[in-house]
């Protein structure tokens, strides 16, 4: 990643990361994004949204699915995956993140990559996370009305850990404060 522009600007219409003044919140976004686009040279089309309000939850849940004692392939785990990510969520709230956080295969639990090994059934164990619809539509609209498309919504708390935790600590388990 290469950063070419920044955009700040005093968080205005915005309470807990929820949208509280549609007007002011579309005011901030509109100024950080003219500051960012004034520095880069370039029009921001695209923006991946961070969300920190909005009611995040998040559950683990275990998928499996049979592999009839053969190779597991890439395949076999985008399907179990799959299964994951169709995990239905109440009616009131939206699907942010399916992580997976461990594999098993058989009964065995503790697999961290299952691809060639030989199993009856896979199994993973997934992460979901997940916000208010609501809440997500909110800021989804104030971003829109900017003229900007979201490539993506990401969870504050994720997206914080992605960004400065290295893979040894997410291996060992680390609370982010």
């Amino acid at each position: 990643i290469r950063i070419v522009g920044v955009g700040h600007h005093a968080s205005k219409g915005l309470r807990g990361g929820a949208v509280i003044d549609m007007d002011a919140a579309q005011s901030t976004i509109l100024t950080a994004i003219s500051a960012a686009e004034e520095l880069a040279g370039e029009r921001i089309r695209e923006v991946m949204v961070n969300v920190s309000g909005g009611g995040l939850a998040s559950q683990t849940y275990s998928v499996e699915a049979p592999v009839s004692g053969r190779e597991i392939t890439e395949a076999d785990l985008r399907s179990v995956l799959s299964q994951g990510n169709g995990i239905e969520q109440p009616e009131d709230r939206e699907l942010l993140h399916c992580i997976p956080v461990g594999y098993k295969i058989d009964a065995t639990r503790g697999i961290r990559d299952p691809r060639g090994m030989y199993a009856d059934m896979l199994g993973v164990d997934v992460h979901i996370v997940s916000a208010r619809t609501a809440a997500l539509r909110n800021v989804a609209t104030c971003v829109q009305r900017c003229h900007l498309d979201i490539e993506a919504t990401v969870a504050a708390p994720y997206a914080s850990g992605l960004a400065c935790l290295v893979e040894d600590e997410i291996d060992l388990g680390v609370t982010l404060v």
